[in-house]
């Protein structure tokens, strides 16, 4: 017969679990897309059918003030009337290999359908007096561009995919330390499997109304040391920015610049606008799908911006991008329109301009129409 003294510790235990777990609170979310799209390649005529979906799950869980978890989980698939390649899919796969543990799962695969899931995010949150320190597979936010973004190498966005804008993540900590309220330490390492991947620090502070941050990060193929700067343009309503970050390649030696500089403005209260001009030394095409980073073969690059609120319900947002080295362009128009309080319908497409054989001319054209719904 047990006795009662070693029911005690027990039930204590029982006690305080049942405590925090009421004293928790769980947010629960997903935001799904279906998209239809017809894309027709620059060098063919021919024309390929898309059917994309998502269906992205996010998990907050709060243990406590100072603990929290959080998860994101993508379920994906894709159907082609003919063989399905996409860059992005392909490049999923490829990239998380080089991550500690596994993301990515194909579910289901043919010819032209494919199934899979991927673990976006799934990380913990410990706050601190002054700070908090974040463990697991997550985004480490550097830059300040709206296009273009030099010194965030860690993980970069392909800022001419409509569809799948959201990075993979690394695995690894980040530490903020609040220093001030008008200046913060962060600390980031990120690893693999079998080794440290990426390591730096970034110190943010405000100078008469300017946010400034000095930024080094150490990779296994790579160094940067950069800035990012953004404030208002005096008294007009136009804010300025700029980023810059001197690249130094581990293995060859070669020193890079890449560097930014933008302006974005409200032209009334329904319409902002934006124009970003990228110098890019950083010229080579090596594989960088290991470091998750996009290559740009041009020196020189000038973006634009632009929002229009059309009506309470519809908005309109069109972005783009001119390689001046080689003088092709690229246009990605996107309409949102309001069907209720959690849907969306979406249109877009890509228009495509230059000479055969220039940067932005090698992509495809495409048009996409579909609706998004959230609870």
């Amino acid at each position: 017969m047990i006795r009662l003294n070693k029911l005690i510790p027990i039930i204590t235990l029982l006690l305080s679990l049942a405590t925090s777990l009421q004293a928790s609170k769980w947010e629960l979310s997903s935001d799904n897309t279906i998209v239809g799209l017809l894309m027709r390649g620059s060098t063919s005529q021919t024309s390929i059918a898309y059917q994309y979906s998502q269906s992205k799950n996010r998990v907050n869980y709060n243990w406590s003030e100072t603990l929290s978890f959080s998860t994101w989980v993508d379920l994906e698939s894709y159907w082609a009337n003919q063989s399905l390649t996409n860059s992005y899919i392909e490049s999923i796969n490829q990239r998380s290999s080089n991550l500690p543990i596994s993301v990515y799962k194909q579910l289901y695969s043919r010819d032209n359908y494919r199934l899979s899931t991927t673990l976006k995010r799934a990380y913990m949150r410990i706050k601190f007096f002054k700070g908090d320190m974040v463990y697991g597979l997550q985004h480490y936010p550097l830059g300040v561009g709206k296009i273009w973004r030099p010194t965030d190498i860690m993980n970069q966005y392909n800022p001419l995919n409509q569809l799948a804008l959201d990075r993979l993540g690394l695995v690894g900590v980040l530490y903020t330390y609040e220093r001030s309220a008008l200046s913060q330490w962060k600390i980031m390492v990120a690893h693999s499997r079998d080794s440290v991947t990426h390591k730096g620090a970034r110190l943010g502070f405000n100078v008469n109304g300017i946010d400034v941050s000095g930024i080094i990060i150490n990779t296994e193929q790579n160094e940067i040391i950069g800035f990012d700067m953004i404030g208002a343009l005096g008294k007009t309503g136009v804010n300025i920015y700029s980023e810059f970050a001197l690249n130094q390649d581990h293995n060859h030696g070669d020193r890079t610049v890449q560097a930014i500089i933008g302006f974005d403005t409200f032209l009334n209260s329904m319409m902002s606008m934006g124009i970003e001009g990228f110098y890019n030394e950083n010229t080579s095409t090596g594989d960088n799908t290991k470091y998750q980073q996009w290559n740009y073969p041009g020196k020189y690059y000038l973006g634009h911006i632009m929002q229009i609120q059309i009506s309470p319900l519809i908005n309109y947002g069109n972005t783009t991008m001119i390689n001046l080295s080689d003088k092709s362009v690229i246009i990605l128009p996107k309409i949102s329109i309001s069907i209720r309080n959690n849907i969306d319908g979406l249109m877009g497409g890509s228009i495509v301009l230059g000479k055969e054989n220039s940067e932005f001319k090698s992509y495809p054209q495409q048009v996409f129409i579909g609706i998004s719904y959230y609870y």
